[in-house]
């Protein structure tokens, strides 16, 4: 196991971005403005990609000599789209699907196919097909247009999820799927989303954090659980994952020393094992969250923002160079402001930048690199504004993994998101989508420079329901049984005849019937939504006809006698010269005198009897 981060002492800075919308995550200090990349914070192994690299203590300046106070723009390039930040090293996409890496590079990480480091932005292979990027500690995980997932970098415990635990110093791809929507590379553990809404994690398990009931390493994706409405998910903190459902709940799983699970309290999975699976986390309505080594951050859809854990900026009197502590564990609200739009949280040491509905960009805790961008090495304690600009995009930041977004108003291609099927969309715009097979409900996202984010998903499993007439042919006078079931329903209502009683799945006799008739069962979903089905009760109505052709003749001569029978269970023929017990015939017999002939027909109900009389007329010469 890898040492804790309290024994390392790592840096970390700033990644915004500059324009009118966007979304970024780094960890060593980035801006971004109108599509160009800024930097600044320490840049001892050319993590800023200013094309320089140096280290050690300046007298004359008072700080290090690798520390960049203040935004300072990497190269001239106007169309970078997201950026992730690792140990020292960043990833980044450009609006033309290329991907490009620089700084620190000793385990791979850059996926440039060697250990050397990188100075400037190098680009990584030739494909232009690239969508997102994710940088753990030393190890990266990528999507691209088509869906598909890619991994490089350490692999010392399976966190690349390729099956084993052997380092790439290229982009592998990991498995065969291409309908993956999002990832998140953290300390030594990985964790995505796919299309479908199904939450997956892989790699170092040592406090639970994969979420599967234990601490074992997982080297290859593993689902968590089965529910299909996950939306975003963290796994950057040190042992720990944090992730959010379509519904606004928020989940969280792993390490818990210093509350950062937000459960309310200290209690550590080993000896309990709670927290080896995901357990909500009060309060509803969050929008998004960002952990560090010990604390957590996250916002509400309402523009607050909360923190627990330890280093906890609303709690944190003191501030040094190591850091701004306090401690809390449960979620506790930053001040009273509700018009934060985005926020990032540094992991260690601890920093935070956010940006406000005004478009203006704030930064507050430890700044002894010069991370915070406020032109010095002072710590702060409260928010501090950056600069004068107003126009600052959305920050996430994080030392050892942060999900980047893009810098340029980039449109949202039509894609599924958790069950919600949307179609191509400008960014800035919001889109109704339409569920998916098997899913009712409404959904709607909005489109921020190619990122969908969610603004509300109802979509939920459709109900089922069958209904079964048994038998579903009588004679007259008979009952049938109707059955009915559902799945994914709240209530099914009935029509026809017969009541359900609200209930989901019975059984009811239709009584006595005499005539066929249509039954209909319709279920109702938790979202509202219905579906039906439908039975028929056929009715069988027995038919008797007996006849004698002609019925009136003289003696000696024949006649023919007709009969049929249908729905009927047996029948019986009987007169002078005739027997038999076909259901329908007909037989010639000689008339001597006045002759009667019968049917008599059992049915389910009462039989059913008819007769026919054939007369003898007197011959001329009897008159």
């Amino acid at each position: 196991m890898k040492l804790n981060h309290f024994f390392n002492l790592k840096v970390i800075a700033i990644v915004a971005l500059f324009l009118f919308i966007g979304i970024f995550p780094a960890r060593q200090a980035h801006a971004v403005a109108n599509g160009t990349l800024w930097g600044w914070g320490m840049n001892a192994f050319g993590n800023l990609g200013l094309g320089w690299a140096s280290y050690g203590y300046d007298n004359v300046l008072g700080f290090s000599r690798d520390f960049v106070l203040s935004p300072t723009q990497v190269e001239t390039a106007t169309n970078w789209v997201s950026l992730s930040a690792g140990n020292y090293f960043v990833m980044a996409v450009k609006a033309d699907g290329t991907l490009w890496g620089w700084g620190a590079n000793y385990l791979g990480n850059l996926g440039l196919g060697d250990t050397v480091n990188r100075l400037s932005p190098t680009q990584v292979g030739t494909a232009t097909n690239w969508r997102s990027v994710s940088s753990g500690d030393n190890f990266v995980l990528a999507i691209k247009t088509d869906g598909t997932l890619w991994a490089w970098g350490d692999n010392g415990v399976g966190q690349l999820g390729l099956g084993d635990t052997t380092n790439r110093w290229s982009p592998t791809q990991v498995g065969t799927g291409t309908n993956w929507a999002s990832v998140s590379a953290g300390y030594s553990n990985t964790a995505a989303i796919k299309t479908d809404g199904t939450l997956w994690v892989w790699g170092d398990n040592v406090f639970g954090e994969l979420g599967q009931g234990d601490t074992i390493s997982r080297y290859y994706p593993t689902q968590v659980g089965i529910a299909t409405n996950w939306a975003s998910v963290s796994a950057m903190g040190q042992f720990t994952t944090i992730a959010i459902k379509t519904d606004g709940t928020l989940w969280s799983a792993g390490w818990n020393q210093w509350g950062q699970l937000g459960l309310g309290d200290t209690t550590a999975g080993p000896g309990t094992g709670r927290n080896w699976s995901l357990n909500q986390v009060p309060g509803t309505n969050w929008l998004n969250a960002s952990l560090g080594d010990t604390y957590t951050m996250a916002m509400k859809n309402d523009g607050t923002l909360w923190v627990w854990g330890r280093v906890s900026i609303p709690f944190a009197v003191n501030c040094d160079v190591t850091g701004c502590y306090g401690e809390t564990t449960s979620p506790t609200q930053v001040g009273v402001d509700t018009n934060w739009r985005s926020f990032a949280a540094y992991p260690y040491p601890t920093g935070v930048a956010a940006i406000k509905t005004d478009g203006t960009l704030w930064a507050w805790g430890s700044n002894w690199s010069g991370n915070l961008g406020l032109g010095d090495t002072i710590s702060r304690n409260s928010p501090v504004q950056v600069g004068t600009g107003t126009n600052w995009g959305n920050v996430t930041v994080g030392i050892y993994g942060t999900m980047a977004n893009t810098i340029l108003p980039v449109s949202c291609a039509a894609s599924t998101v958790s069950n919600c099927n949307l179609p191509l969309t400008t960014s800035g715009s919001s889109a109704g989508g339409s569920c998916g097979s098997g899913y009712a409900g409404s959904c709607n996202y909005l489109c921020t420079n190619g990122v969908w984010s969610l603004n509300s998903n109802s979509c939920t499993l459709s109900p089922t329901a069958t209904l079964d007439a048994l038998p579903s042919t009588i004679d007259s006078g008979q009952s049938s049984v109707l059955a009915w079931n559902s799945t994914n329903a709240t209530s099914c209502t009935a029509s026809g005849g017969f009541s359900t009683g609200g209930a989901t799945s019975g059984s009811a006799s239709t009584g006595a019937l005499t005539s066929p008739q249509n039954y209909q069962v319709l279920c109702t979903g938790p979202g509202g939504s219905v579906n039906s089905n439908t039975a028929a009760v056929t009715v069988q109505v027995p038919t008797v006809t007996l006849g004698a052709n002609p019925k009136r003749l003289q003696a000696g001569t024949n006649t023919q006698i007709a009969w049929s029978a249908s729905q009927v269970r047996s029948c019986t023929v009987l007169g002078p010269g005739l027997s038999s017990t076909n259901l329908s015939g007909s037989q010639a017999v000689t008339i001597a005198s006045q002759s009667t002939y019968v049917i008599l027909c059992q049915t389910n109900g009462l039989p059913i009897t008819k007769a026919v009389i054939v007369n003898v007329v007197p011959k001329f010469s009897e008159f």
